[in-house]
């Protein structure tokens, strides 16, 4: 058949980076969600030993004993298993899920976009291009997922159990 005119190559190509940012956003988001689950129960905790100021203390009790015990992220996460089941930590998934695709798919798109402005339109190199692209890029993740931040957590904290009570978590 005959040549495809570069606009519809490029409107392709948009598709296809639209598309994978979508499904790498929603992946990612999926493996990410637990992890911060725990991290947004455990702030919210009125635990006094997240006031350590040594990251050391965020992942072993460096206390009284001088003990290495995994604490307090993972008795966060054991705590919210035994009393929500392993879906507990999956609690309020669907609202990031969404904004994590959308941002995934606005990364994708945007510096795809915007390196082949830069080097086109305006002559930039390789490095710059792939530099400045990056920067857009993630200037619109950031658009993309600041809005729904505060949502995500209230989910995330409403669990059956309630918030965890001082010094559970």
């Amino acid at each position: 058949g005959p040549p495809e005119p570069p606009e519809a190559l490029h409107s392709a190509s948009a598709c296809k980076r639209l598309f994978s940012g979508w499904i790498a956003g929603a992946i990612g988001e999926c493996f990410v969600h637990p992890l911060s689950t725990i991290e947004v129960h455990t702030q919210h905790s009125l635990a006094h030993r997240l006031l350590r100021p040594s990251l050391k203390g965020l992942f072993f009790d460096v206390g009284h004993s001088g003990g290495g015990h995994l604490t307090p992220l993972w008795d966060a996460g054991a705590l919210l298993v035994r009393r929500d089941g392993m879906w507990g930590l999956y609690r309020g998934l669907a609202l990031p899920m969404t904004a994590g695709s959308l941002a995934g798919a606005a990364a994708f798109t945007t510096y795809g976009d915007a390196r082949k402005r830069l080097r086109d339109d305006f002559g930039f190199g390789r490095r710059s291009s792939a530099l400045w692209a990056g920067a857009a890029s993630g200037v619109m993740t950031s658009v993309a997922m600041a809005p729904l931040e505060l949502l995500t957590v209230r989910l995330q904290l409403s669990t059956p159990a309630g918030v965890f009570a001082a010094g559970e978590g």
